[in-house]
């Protein structure tokens, strides 16, 4: 039996459980992907910079392969791409390739700068590069399958939080080497 602050002790009833966890849910929405969690380690760490170093390997090939050939590189998107998704590349993005390109770079250099930083903008870089991988798959065809793996280390990157940037991590270590190098 719970106690209500304003009145007489109310019986806990099986709808009142249900109505509980519902208002708890709907309370803790908000926290499903931007809430609390434990703090990462070396580890993923590690992995946060392979992800962020993967992401800026794409836009370097977006740079030196995709900008100079972008008319017959999304020609070849648009034959691989699902039906329907097609009209999109050849009619919207083929014509206008090369501003296409540009954003695409500047977004890839973005989410790996995010993924970089530290505390709600990691999760922020992951979540996008999460949503870029997912509104892929219409336009990659059967090469999308490629990156579920992908897709499950951003998901397992998603289970930390990162209290510090890569830069911090760097320095501190240095000054860790620092305080262990006797000085001379």
């Amino acid at each position: 039996m719970r106690t209500n602050t304003t009145t007489d002790p109310v019986p806990e009833t099986t709808a009142g459980k249900v109505a509980s966890i519902r208002d708890r849910a709907v309370r803790d929405r908000p926290k499903l992907i931007f809430g609390p969690r434990p703090i990462a380690g070396r580890a993923r760490n590690a992995a946060r910079l392979a992800l962020a170093g993967f992401w800026l390997l794409m836009a370097g090939y977006n740079v030196a392969v995709t900008l100079p050939g972008g008319g017959e590189i999304y020609e070849g998107i648009a034959d691989i791409s699902w039906p329907g998704f097609d009209w999109i590349v050849t009619n919207l993005v083929q014509p206008a390739a090369v501003p296409f390109t540009v954003a695409l770079i500047v977004w890839e250099v973005a989410i790996a700068g995010l993924v970089l930083s530290k505390g709600v903008l990691v999760r922020t870089g992951l979540v996008a590069a999460l949503i870029q991988l997912i509104g892929l798959a219409p336009f990659m065809g059967w090469y999308e399958l490629a990156n579920i793996p992908l897709a499950v280390w951003i998901w397992l990157l998603l289970q930390r939080d990162y209290d510090r940037s890569v830069l911090d991590l760097v320095l501190h270590r240095n000054e860790a080497e620092d305080a262990r190098t006797p000085a001379t």
